[in-house]
């Protein structure tokens, strides 16, 4: 069984290295209208976001980023991954503060045992 994965292995390998091998149909010497190069380079400036920019809108106010790159539809899930921890932050802290007055009454107040009177 090692054996073979052993064989499998180095098959693999020979296939990888043989896969990077150069492409023999580079074409070179193209000729290119300068206009048109031109203006596709500038029109790719334009339209490019920087994601530096992006980032410190976010760290200002959350979902602003996402705005910026004009990703919109990932702006409520920005807020829900926000919104979640901190209601059940908010939930459990309240849940925390009943349950821990009704135990210091239990403490301050015993129960007073039932007594029956028979006959």
């Amino acid at each position: 069984m090692r054996a073979l994965l052993t064989i499998l292995f180095f098959q693999q390998l020979t296939v990888t290295v043989c896969a990077q091998t150069n492409d023999p149909l580079i074409v070179e010497n193209i000729s290119i209208d300068k206009a048109a190069a031109k203006k596709a380079f500038s029109d790719s400036l334009k339209s490019k976001h920087n994601p530096r920019k992006a980032a410190i809108r976010s760290l200002i106010i959350p979902g602003w980023g996402q705005a910026y790159n004009k990703k919109y539809w990932k702006i409520p899930i920005v807020y829900t991954a926000i919104g979640i921890p901190i209601g059940t932050f908010i939930y459990n802290k309240k849940w925390y503060k009943e349950t821990s007055e009704a135990a210091e009454m239990l403490d301050q107040h015993p129960r007073i045992p039932l007594t029956i009177k028979t006959g």
